[in-house]
């Protein structure tokens, strides 16, 4: 028995990538290293996801896509379990209620945090250049599959054989549907110079009505041929880091918040 255990302790070191922590209890605890944006190329399979740019292209079958993930934690129910087997880290791909209150009014201490109050949000990115592209000619699909950062075009992640995305290019969840880039922003929100946002109130609030779901992320394509576009992405130093911007009713406080929320920005401990 001790060697089966002492085999089981080293295939999850084999797991941390990025490092982990032994409990006194026996116990390990996994760091894991997800990041929040990357872009994944059908010519190029490297790893993007530290770089400080994200880069959208198309010509024919050559395309460059985004990927964008809030951030997730882990969940406190069996419920979606089930859309986990074959991946020993798809726990970190849950979306607790805490997390989202978190990146969409964190000061608001309302016991009830619902979809009701939430006005507006979008994700917004910043082109590297201060261009715009036209509206409409961006679209963004949900991830229906987990994912690591050394993603890419055909590989999801590298831990089992199920790691290979079902569709290359990422595989896509057809159950929520989106408005492409500048089109159908909710709160009169528009596009200036080199922003490029996607509504997501519609989305928010189907996280908000159902917590614990799962989040593997959205995918940035263009809809047809187009010349490199490169956005500032998380680990840039400059100040327009990609955002999920929200609007939110809090009824504790009898205020209306604006809270700008930084993909990649740690969250407090719960």
């Amino acid at each position: 028995m001790e060697f089966l255990k002492n085999k089981v302790y080293l295939l999850l070191y084999s797991f941390c990538l990025s490092g982990c922590l032994v409990n006194s209890d026996g116990t390990i605890t996994i760091i894991s290293p997800i990041e929040s944006d990357t872009y994944i190329s059908s010519v190029d399979p490297g790893d993007h996801s530290e770089l400080d740019y994200l880069s959208l292209y198309r010509n024919g079958a050559v395309e460059n896509r985004i990927l964008l993930k809030l951030p997730t934690g882990e969940s406190d129910s069996d419920d979606h379990l089930d859309l986990c087997l074959g991946n020993p880290y798809c726990f970190v791909f849950f979306m607790p209620l805490f997390i989202l209150k978190e990146i969409i009014s964190p000061n608001c201490d309302d016991e009830s945090f619902t979809a009701a109050n939430l006005n507006w949000a979008y994700i917004e990115l910043h082109t590297e250049d201060d261009s715009s592209p036209a509206a409409g000619s961006i679209q963004v699909n949900l991830l229906g599959q987990s994912w690591w950062h050394d993603v890419s075009w055909n590989r999801a992640h590298p831990f089992t054989k199920q790691g290979m995305w079902a569709t290359p290019g990422g595989t896509i969840d057809s159950s929520q549907s989106f408005d492409p880039n500048c089109t159908n922003l909710q709160g009169g929100q528009s596009c200036g110079a080199g922003e490029v946002k996607f509504d997501m109130t519609n989305y928010l609030g189907t996280l908000l009505d159902n917590p614990n779901s799962t989040h593997f992320g959205l995918v940035l394509s263009f809809s047809g041929d187009e010349e490199e576009l490169r956005f500032y992405s998380s680990q840039s130093s400059n100040l327009s880091r990609p955002e999920l911007v929200a609007n939110y009713n809090c009824v504790t406080s009898s205020q209306t918040t604006t809270h700008r929320y930084e993909l990649g920005t740690p969250l407090s401990q719960k």
